[in-house]
């Protein structure tokens, strides 16, 4: 099974969807995902309650898809070796939306792609007014030639998945996220008036707001995953105990995001509906759960 089915059929499982509105729980069912490439055991596995009990479980999982029984001489080499593989040189991840993804699908991920006139326009007049993040990161995209970026490990990706980024702190963070129309233009209109904008611009930040409402309201999120080697970024370990620390401490805690300018064909990308996560907002989303031992 491919990993965005494997995705797909744990989500589908009882109550599952619903735990998964947690960055914990959603990570570690991109772990499981990614590395059994299964729904099966899914639910005991996001039901252990320290890092040793998940790693532990995971294990047990691999060597029953490698059909390794306990008594194998290479039965930790191999499994070890199979995490290592499909976790550390896996996938990083891109986090957009259900309307964005269509070109995606289309022209994979761009190094830079055409700068929106538009945006560039709404961006100098709030820069006028010494407003320079009214569109969040777009400014410093816009000169900095960041490309796109990405999740090293899927530890937050439930903080970025009101995408686009810039429309969403445009619109006041919580009124995009809760597609509250009435809110978002209340808040737009509010800072607006408070830069004293020219009549004119008062207009093309206006009519701005209104198009691009109308062009994400319904949006839902997407993950795209890009395997590590399309941006260079697979790691080579063979001493065993050192493949399998560098896995236990990436799982654990993470590692760092970054911005890639590597084009992506499209047919290297695999792309995961994120819409259940939308499907209500309880302000459960960006609680992290404690457990023992992490």
């Amino acid at each position: 099974m491919d990993v965005p089915s494997a995705i797909a059929e744990c989500l589908k499982k009882e109550g599952i969807s619903s735990l998964c509105r947690n960055n914990e729980y959603f990570r570690r069912l991109i772990n499981y995902s990614t590395i059994v490439e299964s729904e099966n055991g899914v639910e005991n596995f996001l039901k252990t309650s320290s890092f040793e009990e998940e790693w532990e479980y995971l294990k047990k999982m691999v060597a029953k898809k490698l059909n390794l029984e306990e008594n194998d001489n290479l039965y930790d080499k191999r499994v070890i070796a199979e995490i290592y593989n499909k976790y550390v040189n896996g996938y990083v991840y891109h986090v957009t939306n259900s309307v964005n993804a269509i070109d995606i699908k289309k022209n994979g991920l761009l190094p830079a792609g055409k700068i929106d006139d538009e945006i560039r326009t709404v961006n100098d007049i709030f820069k006028k007014y010494r407003c320079n993040m009214a569109l969040g990161w777009y400014d410093i995209d816009l000169t900095s030639n960041n490309g796109w970026f990405y999740l090293n490990y899927p530890r937050y990706f439930l903080d970025y998945i009101n995408s686009p980024e810039w429309f969403e702190r445009f619109c006041g963070g919580q009124n995009y996220k809760n597609r509250n129309y009435q809110a978002a233009k209340r808040y737009i209109e509010s800072v607006i008036g408070g830069c004293n904008m020219t009549e004119e611009e008062r207009k093309i930040v206006g009519d701005f707001f209104e198009k691009n409402w109308k062009k994400y309201e319904n949006s839902t999120p997407v993950l795209v995953m890009i395997p590590r080697s399309e941006i260079g970024a697979v790691s080579s370990e063979e001493d065993d105990s050192k493949m399998c620390n560098r896995a236990r401490i990436l799982m654990r805690y993470g590692g760092s995001d970054g911005n890639s300018n590597m084009s992506v064909s499209p047919a290297n990308l695999l792309f995961v509906d994120m819409s259940f996560i939308h499907q209500f907002d309880d302000g459960t989303m960006k609680k992290d759960i404690d457990f023992k031992e992490r």
